[in-house]
């Protein structure tokens, strides 16, 4: 039974981490556009290039995991190893030297590059730990559920501050308020990423052998289950790519950057109350059942805001709310799915490699952001986007579009694989008790 302590500890170093991940998803793209001065096509492409290097980078982390043993466990050796150096790489991100246009491309791409694959090597770990804490898929989901929420929470209050700390550490100088920015949300950050180490406990242990790579390869092919999820989540493409645009759309669409906050603000209370009933929809329903019906219920929300617009800021207003309100179970699900297919693994091929599987999820959201992350900046350059001016009809119409339709819409795609996924709540009983009688005998 995970105490409360346990609980938390785990979900406020993943808000920690999101802190961070949240001040990069937001803001990274303007800073390179409207601070630094790089043109979108080059940051799209940036974007491409080296968030599809730190998807590649994530399977080879998730083997290394496998193969850890050491006196602390696993998993945890990394959560203490890693957020002083997560925090120096992300403070160099926001550090823009006055040299040329093109040497800030080049450090921009050296400073990106080795900033993600520092968070690879927290990211993939940390995830994993939640399937070494408990067996107990309920227990589990529980678990996922409470640190998507803070995660969630760590994002949207970076989302909600940035803009009021460039500000005030600026003080008109936008350049020295992100560095300045940074600094110190890195800090915060650092320090709870370190709680993921010193209290929590990896229950579930591994066999005394490490996986070999043949073996830890084939044990994928053989997880159908995960396999579905991994088509599934190709589909959050779209959502990457209209949430490297709200920015724009807030300073452009709306034409008030100082909504920024509020809006952010309503997000993350509409992702968190619409993840807090999913462990029990998910016992009620099951979470197939309950997956299917949140990614419906997102498509028809994205149409009702396309059809209304954005003129009326109450609008605005509601509409981000229902947006985020069936967002948030998604990510819920879609991890707990992942650790049920751990089980289904272990008791198909005899191995138990979490961190391999768990890098499939981190491999699958860098590929997403990646992909989503070119489309918003390659969209911006295609309608004639120009950083600090008034926006044209063409450009503001194409932002909106790719802020509700495309994402909407582009999500009920996962309905697809979602129907082949056969991994359902009774099943993974069955295989939970065929692998204790495997222990017993």
């Amino acid at each position: 039974m995970l105490s409360a302590k346990e609980r938390y500890s785990f979900g406020f170093a993943l808000l920690g981490q999101n802190l961070i991940y949240g001040l990069f998803l937001n803001y990274l793209m303007i800073y390179y556009t409207d601070v630094v001065g790089i043109s979108a096509a080059a940051v799209a492409t940036l974007f491409l290039v080296a968030r599809s290097w730190d998807a590649v980078n994530d399977p080879v982390m998730g083997i290394v995991v496998d193969r850890t043993r050491t006196r602390w466990g696993k998993f945890r050796p990394y959560m203490l190893w890693t957020p002083l150096p997560i925090a120096l790489a992300t403070v160099a991100c926001f550090f823009s030297p006055g040299v040329s246009p093109g040497l800030k491309l080049a450090f921009a791409y050296f400073s990106y590059i080795v900033w993600s694959m520092v968070y690879t090597v927290n990211d993939v770990p940390l995830w994993a730990l939640s399937s070494a804490m408990s067996r107990n898929s309920e227990e589990r989901t529980g678990l996922i559920s409470l640190a998507r929420i803070l995660a969630t929470v760590g994002i949207m209050v970076a989302a909600i501050l940035v803009i009021p700390m460039v500000e005030y550490f600026g003080n008109g100088d936008d350049a020295k308020g992100y560095l300045y920015t940074a600094s110190v949300l890195s800090t915060i950050a650092a320090g709870l990423m370190l709680l993921a180490f010193f209290n929590t406990q990896e229950r579930v242990t591994p066999k005394a052998d490490r996986p070999s790579l043949a073996k830890s390869i084939s044990a994928l092919i053989h997880n159908r289950p995960l396999q579905m999820i991994v088509l599934m989540s190709l589909v959050s493409v779209f959502a990457m790519a209209a949430q490297s645009l709200f920015i724009y759309f807030v300073t452009y669409n709306l034409g008030d950057r100082g909504l920024l906050p509020l809006l952010m603000l309503i997000t993350v209370a509409a992702i968190v109350v619409g993840m807090m009933p999913v462990p029990g929809l998910s016992r009620a329903f099951g979470k197939k059942a309950t997956f299917a019906l949140l990614i419906v219920l997102r498509a028809v929300v994205s149409i009702v805001y396309w059809f209304v617009g954005y003129e009326s800021i109450s609008t605005v207003y509601a509409m981000t709310f229902f947006n985020g309100l069936f967002l948030g179970g998604v990510g819920v699900l879609t991890t707990a799915m992942i650790a049920d297919s751990i089980e289904y693994m272990e008791w198909r091929t005899g191995e138990r490699s979490e961190g391999i599987i768990f890098s499939v999820q981190t491999f699958m959201a860098k590929i997403s952001t990646a992909i989503g992350g070119f489309m918003g900046g390659t969209a911006l350059s295609v309608v004639g986007y120009v950083p600090n001016v008034e926006q044209s009809g063409e450009v503001l119409q194409g932002i909106f579009i790719l802020l509700t339709l495309v994402p909407g819409l582009g999500g009920l795609l996962a309905l697809i694989p979602l129907y082949y996924y056969e991994l359902n709540e009774r099943r993974h009983r069955e295989i939970l008790m065929a692998l204790s009688e495997r222990v017993v005998n």
